[in-house]
């Protein structure tokens, strides 16, 4: 039964890497936490998930020093408001069964420390390899 699973969750991302997209091309995700100004300084963050197949039948739950933030599906984003310092935002899939099967496993969680700084607007993509592993990383300047 576990040789099943396991090549079912492997059978599931399987296909081709994923792509960037524009982030105003993206649809809203859920926002979990970070959808307020501070009163005190702060910087913009958007984050944006890739299109794409791999991986693509599961949510992506990103995190903002271990805090649940946002739950993204392919094509979706996220505008947190972050305060200024350093802050580390995590990303790893959400859910139960396939999905939830492997969350242990380093490729299938990644984090970023960033700096904030006051004002910042900054762009992170959340992407994934042919070969299943999750990345979050400063998005391409289009």
């Amino acid at each position: 039964m576990r040789n099943l699973i396991t090549f079912a969750m492997s059978v599931a991302m399987l296909g081709c890497a994923t792509k960037p997209i524009p982030s105003d091309a993206a649809q809203v995700g859920r926002a979990l936490a970070f959808q307020q100004q501070p009163a005190s300084d702060y910087g913009t963050i958007t984050v944006v998930r890739d299109a794409g197949y791999t991986g693509g039948m599961c949510a992506i739950e990103l995190t903002v020093e271990g805090k649940p933030a946002a739950i993204l599906e392919r094509e979706e984003k996220v505008v947190l408001y972050l305060p200024v310092g350093r802050q580390t935002l995590g990303a790893s899939f959400k859910g139960k069964g396939l999905c939830g099967a492997q969350t242990n496993n380093d490729r299938t969680r990644s984090d970023l420390e960033i700096q904030v700084e006051n004002q910042d607007i900054r762009t992170y993509r959340i992407s994934m390899s042919p070969d299943a592993g999750l990345n979050i990383r400063p998005a391409p300047i289009r």
